[in-house]
């Protein structure tokens, strides 16, 4: 019997051991739902926090419309991409913002200090289907500033599309520095003269990652101040 004991000791001490390790690793795993928009820099720079501090990211490329159903139902830790997020259930932080530029075959940016936002009014513009984000940022641009938006009737699936069909003359688009290739054919947006127009990106994510011991770590990696 005091045999038998000591086998099931050993084994709730083995069990407990196991499962505190997994715990250790599942902590340091950390699956991010990333908006292709997000800018390369921005994810080097996390990558590089990340090893720094022994995390795990496992990336994957989501739109912005999937971000929040993949949170909620934990097919993912943490969702990065344009704000807002409209969710009241969602933990929120910006992580960094850049400016938005206008692209065009009829556009010399040395022309340009800044691409007023009024002068699109009678532009086709042209987009990308709505899941993503962007499309929203420029409707609530127009929306905004009280401007009709004349949007081309067809849509790219990538960014670097809808570089290329601005370059073709087809219409004019909006897109966020980073995602720009061909910086001759750009020029800022402007609000107005003096106010450029930036796109912000938010990191978001359920209550219950904030109980996980490697959260002040994952905000680190994300470049948000933990005080």
């Amino acid at each position: 019997m005091v045999d038998k004991m000591r086998d099931v000791v050993s084994a709730r001490q083995s069990l407990l051991s196991s499962a505190s390790d997994f715990l250790a690793r599942h902590d340091n795993v950390v699956r991010i739902g990333l908006s292709p928009l997000v800018s390369v820099d921005f994810s080097r720079a996390m990558l590089a926090r990340a090893t720094q501090h022994d995390l795990e990211l496992v990336l994957t490329e989501m739109n912005k419309a999937d971000i929040y159903p993949a949170l909620q139902s934990g097919t993912i830790d943490f969702g990065l991409c344009p704000s807002p997020q409209v969710s009241t259930n969602l933990r929120s932080t910006k992580i960094y913002s850049e400016p938005l530029f206008v692209v065009s075959d009829q556009l010399n940016a040395h022309e340009f200090d800044s691409f007023p936002l009024t002068d699109l009014a009678d532009r086709k513009i042209l987009l990308v289907p709505d899941d993503c984000g962007l499309s929203d940022t420029v409707r609530f641009l127009f929306q905004n500033q009280k401007l009709k938006l004349h949007a081309y009737e067809g849509r790219a699936l990538a960014y670097h599309v809808l570089e290329h069909w601005a370059h073709l003359g087809i219409g004019t688009t909006i897109l966020p520095a980073s995602q720009v290739t061909k910086p001759e054919f750009a020029c800022p947006l402007g609000a107005t003269v003096d106010n450029i127009v930036s796109i912000k990106f938010e990191a978001h994510w359920m209550a219950s990652q904030e109980q996980r011991t490697s959260f002040n770590t994952i905000m680190s990696c994300l470049g948000v101040p933990t005080g």
